[in-house]
């Protein structure tokens, strides 16, 4: 993490948290309309906007496309108002402050939102024949949590069970959601059994497959570290006419040693935290990490 390097710690030059913030506030904001739309224009106008946003698969068959994202903006507003927001609102918040520093504004976006489309297809595929309506941001978390795992497997989680603090480890927490997610899939979605929460299981499962795939064919390769397994080769057929990238030109990176001065070296360090920032560790040359690993060590020299 950035804040167990010496040459990170202070304020911060730009804010971290802005993304997960907006996107927080259109969780909310979709609640509010939702609301707005049921409560004071009448079920009549709430059936409309159900019908444009949320997904089913009679919404994707009239290609209504954006009802795969869309969806995830609308939360319950019967029994367990407030709850079901609450709930993904509240991993997504803790989720979001672990993986954002990680990835970057985009690469968070796009983990969020693909979590959200595989969960929506996945259920879509389910139900294609039974119908049904999908609303909710489950799946992006979801796909939030296999990728915390996968990065941090045994970092223990503390979480809230009718307000009751429990703490788990992150590779059993995820474990037993899949195996019950798996379970309540084929009882209650493809058996066709009486579901007591009405859970969307296969929309879980989905993310959960998002966010695994992130980590092996986009994680895994982008940020080598020798502590992770070696980074995975993409197969013949996915990268026969991909192009070998060109190495960087080695007068590209000032160098950074021994003899450089503090405040060349701190405004080195500063525009490589500031690509970390914007575009996650794994944006970063071979060089670059480097001159993070020496500076660490030489400014801590210094101090």
């Amino acid at each position: 993490m950035l804040s167990d390097r010496t040459y990170s710690l202070g304020p911060p030059r730009r804010s971290s948290t802005s993304v997960l913030i907006w996107l927080l506030s259109a969780l909310i904001a979709g609640f509010a309309i939702q609301l707005f739309f049921h409560y004071l224009l009448g079920e009549r106008a709430g059936a409309a906007l159900d019908r444009l946003l949320t997904l089913s698969p009679a919404s994707l068959q009239a290609g209504r496309i954006w009802t795969l994202a869309s969806y995830s903006f609308l939360h319950d507003t019967g029994a367990m108002v407030l709850l079901h927001l609450l709930f993904n609102a509240m991993w997504l918040w803790f989720l979001g402050r672990e993986l954002l520093p990680l990835l970057g504004s985009g690469r968070f976006l796009a983990l969020w939102f693909g979590g959200v489309a595989l969960g929506g297809l996945v259920w879509s595929v389910t139900h294609w024949h039974s119908g049904g309506e999908l609303i909710g941001a489950s799946a992006g978390v979801m796909a939030l949590l296999m990728l915390f795992t996968c990065i941090q497997p045994d970092h223990r989680v503390r979480i809230l069970i009718f307000f009751v603090p429990v703490t788990f480890v992150a590779k059993y927490l995820t474990l037993t959601l899949a195996v019950v997610d798996m379970a309540g899939m084929v009882a209650f979605e493809v058996l066709g059994m009486s579901s007591p929460l009405g859970w969307a299981h296969s929309a879980h499962l989905g993310g959960m497959a998002a966010g695994w795939i992130y980590f092996r064919w986009v994680y895994q390769r982008e940020w080598r570290n020798p502590d992770r397994p070696a980074e995975l080769v993409l197969p013949r057929w996915l990268r026969r006419h991909r192009p070998a990238a060109a190495p960087p030109p080695a007068e590209s990176l000032p160098a950074v040693d021994a003899c450089s001065t503090p405040d060349r070296l701190k405004a080195e360090v500063d525009r490589i935290l500031d690509k970390i920032n914007s575009h996650g560790f794994g944006a970063l040359t071979p060089d670059e990490r480097q001159i993070l690993d020496r500076a660490r060590g030489l400014l801590g020299k210094s101090g």
